[in-house]
């Protein structure tokens, strides 16, 4: 029984002791030492605490629940399950792959305000975790905002007019979601129930057809903001003038992962498989997400802040996860899932590549960024590899990915999302490899700040994301353990 009662434990305190240490880092005041034990501990525990959780859930324990009373029909619910731990898993192990890049780069950068910044960061990541942690609609949306609170300060932190104007703008977008969502949840029948993502489909008694269909698309709508699905996604390449371990977080690390999470929680467990396929929405969202896919794309070939043209990479690429689980496919979804992970590591990455660059260089746009390769060659490398696994190349995750998710138009007969496919993988090689070249082949135009040589704490963790996606590619039989439980679950197979 005591053995029983500590696995329950473990999803609350997975949320709550990180949480803890994120506030105390706000009391740290000029003690670097202290903020930089404390923000590393913070990710350590979660990372164990996930850890720990998937081996309890390979055990067989499928009933880890820990829920919170907070009056009738309202209960604050802290739950495992394959899905949850799944995002949970790359949250936590991304969040502690960053920290060691942000300690440095805060540093270089001379930030004077770091105690707020590392307490907001901690607690930005937290709030991501306490999403996939969720066991029902209430405990999801309760986290959801603390995500939106906690991010803000770190979208405006350098204070400049772009940041003000990005982060008024971040606010707006994201809050207009948000209270689409509490309109939805508080519209579905057992939000608050303690084990409410343990069912899959939600019983809807005396709810016409409309309002059914207005309550699964203010849902959509109101996670696919966060998601920056079109024509919600401007946001995102506006919040790029943010610090670089700012854009990884919200890119990779929490806030757009938190927002596919929330459109598969809704489709898989609040109106199930079957159900979102009876209403014929799956069209529509096929069409949402594959014009997404598209538009990002254009507008990433139009960029020449190098940070933006990854944020709209960004908006294309978490796209073809949604369209995956809109398919409403069993082989589309391990490859929305497989697609998932691949960006998340390599857009990590490539995005702490563009802010070394930015250390040494003290340039930004794609177009000064010629014959940078040759004096920043391990950076500059890591560029070009995780730029070939966003394309897809054979070998890597991405193409692993991208086949399963062919599979899903091709078992259903679906020639258009095909060609979006295909095009898709064109415009991302073009705007991607544009970047190596220029890297590469361009004739060197600039000089180096200081020696030229970069700290380990940002290489390492550019390193990582980019092993990380290239071992998943190679042996990608490693995440399946993770993902066939899902499967199961939702698809039964």
């Amino acid at each position: 029984m005591t053995q029983t009662i500590n696995y329950m434990v473990l999803p609350v305190a997975a949320v709550v002791l990180p949480a803890i240490i994120g506030f105390a880092i706000f009391f740290t005041g000029r003690n670097k030492k202290l903020r930089e034990f404390l923000s590393l501990i913070a990710a350590l525990l979660s990372l164990f605490f996930v850890a720990t959780l998937y081996f309890v859930l390979m055990q067989g324990n499928t009933d880890i629940c820990f829920p919170i009373c907070l009056g009738q029909d309202f209960t604050l619910c802290f739950r495992a399950d394959w899905l949850g731990m799944f995002f949970a898993g790359i949250t936590s192990f991304l969040w502690l792959v960053s920290v060691p890049y942000s300690l440095k780069y805060m540093e270089i950068k001379s930030s004077d305000s770091e105690g707020r910044f590392f307490g907001f960061f901690t607690l930005s990541a937290v709030s991501a975790i306490g999403v996939t942690m969720a066991g029902n609609m209430l405990t999801l949306f309760i986290f959801y905002e603390l995500l939106t609170v906690s991010t803000y300060p770190l979208v405006i932190h350098t204070e400049t007019p772009a940041a003000v104007r990005a982060a008024k703008k971040y606010l707006i977008y994201l809050l207009i979601g948000e209270i689409l969502i509490l309109f939805a949840v508080l519209s579905t029948p057992g939000f608050g129930e303690p084990r409410a993502f343990s069912k899959i489909g939600v019983m809807f008694p005396g709810i016409g057809p409309k309002m059914l269909l207005f309550i699964f698309f203010s849902y959509i709508v109101g996670f696919g903001i966060k998601a920056a699905i079109f024509p919600f996604s401007n946001w995102l390449p506006t919040v790029s003038v943010a610090p670089t371990p700012v854009t990884g977080l919200l890119h990779a690390v929490a806030v757009v992962n938190v927002g596919v999470y929330g459109i598969m929680r809704v489709i898989l467990n609040v109106f199930g498989v079957e159900l979102t396929r009876s209403m014929g929405v799956g069209v529509v969202l096929i069409f949402i997400s594959s014009a997404t896919i598209i538009y990002g794309s254009l507008m990433a070939l139009s960029q020449d802040n190098l940070k933006k043209r990854l944020a709209f990479s960004t908006v294309d690429y978490v796209s073809y996860s949604i369209l995956g689980v809109s398919l409403l496919n069993p082989a589309a979804f391990v490859g929305a899932l497989l697609l998932l992970v691949n960006h998340a590591f390599l857009k990590l990455s490539l995005f702490f590549c563009a802010g070394a660059i930015d250390i040494q260089t003290e340039k930004t746009e794609v177009s000064e960024l010629s014959g940078v390769g040759c004096k920043l060659p391990f950076v500059s490398t890591c560029f070009a590899i995780g730029s070939l696994g966003l394309i897809g190349v054979p070998l890597t995750l991405g193409f692993v990915g991208k086949w399963y998710l062919w599979r899903g138009p091709l078992e259903t007969n679906q020639p258009g999302v095909i060609g979006v496919l295909i095009a898709g993988a064109i415009l991302c090689a073009f705007y991607l490899l544009y970047v190596v070249y220029v890297l590469f082949f361009g004739q060197s135009k600039v000089s180096l700040n200081c020696d030229g040589k970069l700290s380990w704490l940002i290489c390492l963790p550019i390193g990582i994301g980019v092993a990380g996606g290239a071992i998943f590619g190679v042996f990608p039989k490693l995440l399946l353990p993770l993902i066939n439980p899902i499967i199961s679950c939702y698809f039964g197979g």
